[in-house]
């Protein structure tokens, strides 16, 4: 069923955007795909307009459009019960350990090929990288053995409807909504129901989805810093002149 506007919107479109003539006929188009992964990758930035540190992963997995939506509404649960302020990186290494300033992550699902989950955590400083890497590997890892809690699950469900509501107050939000699904193939519908395709994941399909795409060998690791001051070490006073004797 279409929505009772999308007729006056396409025949406004037809006659603003359908004036203007085609400048050519479009090529056939050939995307670049990204290899197999079958290795974790690492890299590292040094720059010396950086001024604070930052430790940062990102994941391929599937898109809404590429994994015929199995996946995607899981992985964006979990990024939610992962990196908001109540989420688990944040009360792990922020509240509780104290190496960071600030933990997150994120999903971006609407790739018209992958998506991207990604991990960004602030370290207070370039010493704890490593100590920040250990314990996000340790929270993913409870996640993997010991899945989610209920009431966690809950929370990130109310939280990504809530803003799913909020955004129809705001019509560049909502248009950004609809354009990024309907030009990466999701149906008007398939957009409009999300909210209610969110309350229906099941706990157990959030941990499956960590357990399968978040492993690190699908992962690239990265350290954003900047350049440290060997420390100048003083000179050796030079020595005195020998002077004949009087």
């Amino acid at each position: 069923m279409k929505n009772a506007f999308f007729d006056e919107v396409k025949k406004l479109a037809e006659n603003t955007y359908g004036k203007v003539p085609r400048r050519s006929e479009p090529g056939i188009r050939k995307r670049a795909q990204e290899p197999v992964s079958h290795t974790a990758r690492f890299a590292s930035y040094v720059d010396k307009n950086v001024k604070q540190v930052v430790w940062g992963r990102n994941y391929l997995v599937p898109s809404y459009a590429s994994d015929k939506k199995e996946n995607a509404a899981a992985l964006e649960l979990l990024a939610e019960v992962l990196g908001s302020n109540t989420g688990r990186l944040y009360q792990k290494l922020v509240a509780e350990k104290g190496i960071a300033a600030n933990a997150s992550a994120d999903y971006d699902g609407q790739g018209l090929d992958s998506g991207r989950f990604s991990i960004s955590v602030t370290p207070k400083t370039e010493a704890d990288f490593q100590a920040v890497e250990k314990e996000v590997d340790s929270v993913l890892a409870d996640i993997f053995e010991n899945g989610l809690k209920a009431e966690e699950l809950e929370r990130a469900r109310s939280s990504l409807i809530a803003s799913a509501i909020y955004a129809e107050d705001n019509q560049m939000a909502l248009a950004r909504f609809f354009g990024g699904g309907l030009t990466t193939g999701q149906t008007f519908e398939e957009i409009r129901n999300w909210p209610q395709k969110i309350a229906m994941v099941p706990l157990d399909d959030v941990r499956a989805a960590a357990r399968f795409w978040l492993v690190k060998n699908r992962s690239v690791t990265g350290y954003l810093t900047y350049p440290v001051e060997k420390p100048v070490s003083p000179q050796s006073p030079a020595p005195a002149k020998e002077t004949a004797p009087q």
